[in-house]
């Protein structure tokens, strides 16, 4: 193995390091993000189907009178 290969190799695995390090750290960054993200969405859509229960609940209401 000549010199230029054995450095073609460490730049490569070089490379490779920080590119799987970076993935590694988007993932730690994004997965807490991604989970609030959900939760607010599922609280969101409670509110909503709340509201249109009461808006209904208040038609049928006034309608029965």
């Amino acid at each position: 193995m000549d010199i230029q290969e054995q450095e073609r190799r460490i730049i490569t695995t070089a490379i490779v390091a920080v590119v799987l390090t970076g993935i590694v750290i988007a993932v730690i960054i994004a997965a807490p993000l991604i989970n609030q993200m959900h939760t607010r969405a599922t609280f969101d859509a409670v509110s909503v189907a709340d509201a249109k229960t009461k808006n209904l609940h208040a038609r049928l209401t006034i309608w029965q009178r």
